[in-house]
């Protein structure tokens, strides 16, 4: 590309990817079981408001005729790629997260799909993230606050994993115990009710004398 690009033809990239967020977050909010979407899914979907934030605020920068035309000219492939990826975000959901109508079996189809779909959509808001990062390098916007929720983002991300959290037995009787499920000794039990509790390390049962 030669030459300058017009502020117009950035705020109209702008104006796309917020549209398609939007979109994006009407079919997630519709979804009616989010706290049993993969950690990845339900991270990466957690994040759509702040990048409606963030471009929301290099809009208002650029109407005021606060970015150079060269920190313009940086943010342009940027945001195009912020634009294919919530775009594909987009489709991701569209295509895995099933209306309140939904059969069972498409609810368990749709299920698998979102597992196996739940890295690509985080790596997807991840790469938008990182490049929100950028615009702020580049001047298209100035705020601490949305620069340090940013940074946040990226390190959630980053480190988000679809591991379980280890299960909690509770007994439904007279109280609850909670075993431990793998390496070390556990030495916190919660007893509600009546009865005994052990806790202990070593125990041997023989013959009483």
């Amino acid at each position: 590309m030669t030459g300058f690009v017009e502020a117009a033809t950035v705020l109209g990239l702008i104006s796309a990817i917020t549209g398609i967020c939007e979109a994006a977050s009407t079919v997630y909010d519709a979804y009616s079981d989010a706290k049993g979407l993969p950690n990845k899914f339900r991270t990466a979907a957690d994040q759509i408001p702040l990048v409606q934030l963030t471009l929301h605020l290099a809009e208002t920068n650029i109407n005021a005729h606060s970015v150079s035309k060269e920190a313009l000219q940086r943010a342009l492939p940027l945001l195009e790629q912020c634009k294919e990826s919530a775009s594909n975000v987009k489709v991701i959901f569209d295509e895995t997260l099933p209306n309140k109508d939904a059969s069972k079996l498409e609810r368990f189809k749709n299920a698998l799909t979102i597992k196996r779909k739940s890295g690509v959509v985080r790596d997807h808001m991840e790469t938008i993230v990182k490049n929100l990062e950028l615009l702020a390098q580049h001047q298209i916007f100035q705020d601490a606050e949305t620069l340090q929720e940013i940074s946040e983002a990226i390190q959630n991300l980053e480190n988000a994993s679809d591991e379980q959290e280890s299960p909690q037995f509770v007994h439904s009787g007279s109280g609850a115990i909670n075993a431990n499920t793998g390496h070390g000794t556990m030495t916190n039990y919660n007893s509600s009710g009546s009865g005994s509790m052990y806790n202990a390390q070593t125990q041997n049962f023989g013959k009483d004398h």
